[in-house]
């Protein structure tokens, strides 16, 4: 890839300029940097940016006035936060910050509901005793219930943690294209329902965990497919599920239609690791109690080293909230070893769930979950097509984007550098050049581009950052930075023999050499060690395909 006439030059000046509005930022030159480029827009750029999909989120163009409102982080005076004494968390006492609002669901009003769940600033509240509203109370949500009418069901969810653990983390293994994790094998073990329960209740510190699918949207068909589990609970009068009360709540928030119903069942001490989904979700807490810790969508992005979007863990933070966690654990590492986990020091969001309390949790929003009683049974509620899902994306969304966005947004420029430069040391070089402050700085640090991938890194970096600049918050603008952070792709395995797509080893990279001149000509290392392999994606992303959410 090489250079018009006259325009590293002018990348170089207009990526010192989009650095200086990032780390020093300000309206006017916000303003500046918009109007640079609607006039003058380098041509080179433009045909990029036409090759993209339309309804990709990296051609969103942001309204002619710039968005000036700061998203809101605090709760509303008429709420209030619970009281109810559990044992402390077992997430870093750094960490926690605030407790999530509660509305108690019997005297709301939509207008006080709205702050919650309007598609524009939407944020985690528990609706107290929502879940009697929704299920016939007199039909209990119990294990032994549960083990009485379908005991003899094969359930196929139940994770078993690694020996010695009661922390459960998963793994699609249809993202295993760049990208291996050994450490997930083995973590699904098929049973009879009975005798999941038996193993649940032999151990106070249990290492099994079910997340079964009840209710499944299926493309050819209108209503809700029911999975075998199901069947049977529905027989017994379970089911009786009021859908009309979830109207209000759907429709004030705009979250499109229910896509399926899943049930968890989990022993005392059972924990699922930070990590965020990409649909809207009601929680019900049905017996039991369930401890949440929740943080805002970019909070994470930059604080948490999620996994490459092409790893099986994708979705999932690295790093580890625990108090006293490992090192290293696997491909997981104690957040006590990263800085940019500072980031996140005081802003987690505790929510304590009883039975019949209902959480709703935004999408993209990170969470630690923690299961508090002997035995914990709740049921998530996921939906599809709402606000934040549509393509092209409502200009009503652009003012300002919401951060849940932002996280997308990162997500679909991730997997454009990676169909630019692969999983290898090529990003990782670039994306620590991309976080320095200036040009100079860059230099300064060894960090220049190599002369012949100079034109690739000036205008993907300059697409990067115009795009971050025009259509973010100002408040958001450090945490899209620390998204790209290079240590969330060093130290993974790679997929070995993947036939997939062409797959160049790390240790025969053109940039292998490189990476080496420059930690010598700097007189020290910059920590790249990349074990991955130099993948080609495709494009356009397609969304995370969800097979079982974690909670």
């Amino acid at each position: 890839m090489t250079f018009a006439p006259g325009e590293q030059a002018t990348l170089e000046g207009m990526l010192d300029r989009l650095r200086h509005a990032i780390h020093s930022p300000s309206p006017r030159a916000r303003r500046d940097i918009d109007h640079e480029w609607r006039a003058a827009m380098p041509e080179g750029l433009r045909r990029e940016l036409d090759n993209l999909p339309s309804a990709s989120l990296l051609r969103l163009e942001p309204p002619k006035s710039l968005p000036s409102a700061q998203l809101s982080t605090s709760p509303n005076d008429k709420c209030r936060t619970h009281t109810v004494h559990t044992p402390p968390s077992v997430v870093s006492d750094v960490f926690l910050g605030t407790k999530c609002p509660i509305v108690d669901v019997s005297a709301h009003d939509q207008q006080h509901l709205r702050q919650f769940f309007n598609p524009t600033s939407q944020r985690p509240v528990v609706l107290k005793g929502f879940g009697r509203c929704l299920l016939d109370p007199s039909t209990p949500w119990t294990l032994d219930n549960l083990e009485r009418l379908c005991g003899q069901q094969l359930v196929e969810g139940v994770r078993v943690a690694r020996p010695g653990s009661t922390t459960f983390d998963y793994a699609d293994e249809g993202k295993n294209l760049c990208f291996s994790d050994s450490s997930a094998e083995g973590q699904l073990e098929p049973m009879l329902f009975a005798d999941f329960v038996a193993r649940l209740q032999a151990s106070s510190r249990s290492p099994y965990y079910l997340w079964a699918v009840l209710l499944a949207a299926k493309a050819d068909r209108d209503n809700l497919v029911r999975s075998p589990l199901a069947e049977l609970l529905w027989q017994e009068g379970l089911g009786a599920f009021k859908w009309d009360e979830l109207e209000p709540l759907r429709e004030l928030g705009d979250l499109g239609r229910v896509k399926n119903m899943q049930l968890f069942c989990s022993g005392a001490a059972a924990v699922t690791g930070c990590h965020y989904d990409q649909s809207q979700n009601l929680f019900l807490q049905l017996d039991g109690m369930k401890r949440f810790v929740l943080f805002p969508p970019m909070v994470g992005a930059s604080s948490f080293l999620p996994f490459p979007i092409s790893h099986p863990r994708d979705r999932c933070a690295r790093a580890r909230l625990d108090e006293g966690a490992p090192s290293q654990d696997g491909p997981f590492v104690s957040s006590c070893r990263y800085p940019c986990a500072a980031l996140a020091h005081g802003q987690g969001i505790e929510a304590v769930l009883e039975p019949g309390d209902c959480l709703f949790l935004p999408q993209m929003w990170w969470h630690h979950v923690e299961s508090l009683a002997e035995e914990n049974v709740s049921l998530s509620i996921w939906f599809q097509g709402g606000a934040l899902e549509q393509r092209p994306l409502p200009a009503r969304l652009l003012r300002p984007v919401p951060s849940a966005l932002a996280l997308e947004l990162v997500r679909e420029w991730e997997f454009y550098l990676a169909t630019k430069m692969g999983y290898g040391a090529e990003l990782v070089l670039f994306t620590a050049w991309l976080s320095c402050s200036s040009g100079a700085a860059a230099r300064e640090a060894g960090l220049e581009p190599p002369p012949k991938l100079a034109a690739r890194w000036l205008r993907c970096g300059t697409l990067i950052l115009q795009h971050a600049v025009r259509l973010l918050p100002t408040a958001l603008l450090h945490l899209f930075m620390g998204a790209f952070n290079s240590l969330r792709f060093q130290g993974l395995e790679g997929r070995s023999g993947a036939a997939a797509m062409p797959c160049t080893p790390f240790a025969s990279c053109s940039l292998q050499g490189y990476v080496n001149r420059r930690a010598d000509s700097a007189g020290t290392r910059h920590g790249f060690s990349c074990r991955t392999h130099c993948s080609r994606a495709r494009w356009p992303p397609a969304k995370g395909k969800m097979v079982q959410g974690s909670r």
